[in-house]
């Protein structure tokens, strides 16, 4: 499971290219309780689905509309 996690981690940071102190305050319509509840809300999107997050960045709430990413093949 961890490397799945992991995963997850790093398509989530590709999806959002979080900068220091950014805070998701919804994605969807679902609002996180906690880092691993925010993994499992977008652990259900499927690549390629369109996903809207509502971050607070700087003191300023942004809206990121993006495209899931998909799975990266390693070699």
């Amino acid at each position: 499971m961890a490397s799945g996690t992991s995963t997850l981690q790093r398509a989530l940071a590709r999806l959002l290219k979080p900068k220091g102190g950014d805070v998701i305050l919804t994605i969807g319509d679902r609002v996180p309780e906690s880092p691993s509840h925010a993994m499992r809300i977008f652990a259900s999107y499927q690549p390629g689905e369109k996903i809207q997050l509502e971050i607070m960045r700087q003191k300023k709430r942004k809206t990121i509309t993006e495209t899931v990413p998909g799975p990266t093949l390693s070699v």
